[in-house]
């Protein structure tokens, strides 16, 4: 668990230097306090806006604009590794009668096309410098196009690298949690199912403190094989909500 929050802390803390150095102690606060504030809202969007409050008032909007790219690098990495995570579960024989992938090529598809869409956004972020001015908001917070503007090619490929180790970490954690419960499953099934659930979920408006139960209903639709795995299931959803979310954000308080 704090493997998985320090690659996240030293990923916004890149993003972040490009407009205002920080140490890893206030990135630190940043990220675990905006935590505590962001567990009321749907998948965590708080965080974007309440890490910033460690940055003077004149950076801010700056902050949030980097903060936002921040998340954006890692709904690239879920979206990639999800479609790997579904072409593999459906190509196991375990999931043949599973009907949640009935349409599973129009999925893959679809999918695909949304994560070329971000990709192509993440490296040409003068499309959504173009959107702000259109909105408007450029004239009310100035340092967003700004902010945009400063991120090198180097900064944004550094930043889906974090976003991979601790994605990767996630996964990891989750899957030998899964395990340690007994479900039996290989590893490379539990693997694809969680990124196909961790992409499920990136759909699905859900406001964080109630993650556990919505993660635990998808993963026992992917990968439950009986009562007693189903209990077991519970348990791990609710054990790595408890350890990656509650905890930090109690800490965070």
């Amino acid at each position: 668990m704090p493997v998985h929050w320090l690659f996240e802390i030293v990923k916004w803390r890149l993003l972040i230097n490009r407009c205002h150095r920080i140490s890893l102690k206030t990135a630190t606060i940043a990220v675990i306090s905006g935590l505590t504030m962001a567990i009321f809202t749907p998948n965590r969007i708080g965080e974007i806006v309440s890490r910033v409050f460690v940055l003077p008032k004149e950076k801010r909007d700056q902050g949030v604009a980097l903060s936002g790219v921040n998340t954006l690098a890692l709904l690239i990495v879920t979206q990639v590794f999800g479609i790997l995570g579904i072409a593999i579960f459906v190509s196991s024989t375990s999931s043949i009668d599973n009907q949640i992938f009935i349409h599973k090529d129009w999925i893959i598809v679809l999918a695909a096309l949304i994560s070329l869409f971000l990709i192509a956004s993440y490296f040409n972020l003068s499309w959504i410098q173009k959107l702000v001015k259109l909105s408007g908001l450029e004239k009310k917070f100035p340092g967003i196009n700004h902010a945009f503007s400063i991120l090198t090619v180097s900064d944004k490929l550094k930043a889906l690298g974090w976003s991979a180790a601790k994605y990767i970490t996630y996964t990891l954690q989750f899957s030998f949690l899964l395990k340690f419960m007994g479900i039996d499953h290989s590893i490379l099934f539990l693997l694809a199912g969680i990124m196909a659930i961790y992409l499920i979920l990136t759909y699905l408006p859900v406001i964080t403190i109630g993650e556990a139960g919505v993660k635990g209903s998808i993963t026992l639709l992917l990968l439950a094989h009986g009562p007693e795995s189903e209990i077991a299931i519970i348990i791990a959803s609710f054990i790595i909500w408890i350890l990656n979310l509650a905890l930090p954000a109690i800490v965070g308080g």
